[in-house]
């Protein structure tokens, strides 16, 4: 048993150095609204598509992946541009909070962008959803 634990905790320790490389995401599934058991409304999108083999440039946390999000809450227009790329890598998801469950959720619409290979000044505009 003493043994047992002992490379039970080995396993558990070495987690972080036992990185799998990724790979470049190449495509979303279709993005779906979901709501939790309290009414709020979230935004939920998950890689659809990867390409081989793995390059270093997109094994990180911050700074690969991101999303133009616009949408209407109660007639009003909102837009946000996100890096997915932490929430994707740590949890194979990404997750928006759109409006609570008294407001009322309009027109929806996604543009997804590479941020490592597209250059800042082509990224998406909040503008654009306008």
């Amino acid at each position: 048993m003493k043994y047992f634990k002992f490379i039970l905790f080995i396993l558990i320790a070495s987690t972080p150095i036992l990185n799998i490389q990724a790979q470049k995401i190449v495509e979303f599934s279709q993005y779906k609204i979901v709501e939790n058991e309290y009414g709020n409304k979230y935004l939920e999108i998950q890689p659809h598509s990867r390409v081989s083999p793995s390059d270093p440039k997109y094994n990180r946390n911050t700074g690969v992946y991101g999303v133009l999000i616009c949408y209407e809450v109660n007639g009003k227009q909102k837009a946000a541009r996100q890096d997915m790329t932490y929430k994707l890598a740590n949890k194979g998801k990404y997750s928006f909070y759109l409006c609570g469950s008294s407001s009322r959720l309009g027109n929806v619409s996604v543009e997804y962008f590479n941020l490592k290979d597209l250059p800042k000044n082509q990224w998406p505009e909040k503008s654009k959803c306008f």
